[in-house]
């Protein structure tokens, strides 16, 4: 299936539903982003609403931040193994090497997770 590209004018029409359902899993599913950035609409250019996002995280205090790092699945986890991956974390995790490693590798990698 091919990757479909909305152009600004679509995004501006969305619905408040419509826009965060499509980008709500930007900054790891947290809605209060998507939700602040949607108030920002209309955006004069694709380029804006992606600076939009990353200034978010950027601005946040460290605690606030902390919680997007919490809300980030573990990396060999459960929805690793179930292989319920978005396509985005799968190339993240082949990026990172991760779908190369070891059982053992993953135990270990789990236990850092854990603390």
């Amino acid at each position: 299936m091919g990757e479909t590209k909305l152009t600004i004018e679509e995004i501006n029409s969305m619905s408040k539903i419509e826009f965060c359902k499509i980008f709500g899993n930007i900054v790891e599913h947290l809605s209060e982003a998507t939700e602040a950035i949607e108030e920002l609409r209309p955006f004069e250019h694709v380029s804006q609403l992606e600076n939009l996002f990353c200034n978010f995280i950027e601005y946040l205090d460290d605690s606030e931040k902390e919680i997007i790092l919490k809300n980030h699945p573990e990396l060999t986890g459960e929805i690793y193994n179930e292989k319920i991956l978005t396509t985005e974390s799968q190339n993240e995790q082949k990026i990172a090497g991760i779908n190369q490693m070891t059982t053992e590798e993953k135990i270990l990698f789990n236990n850092f997770n854990k603390l």
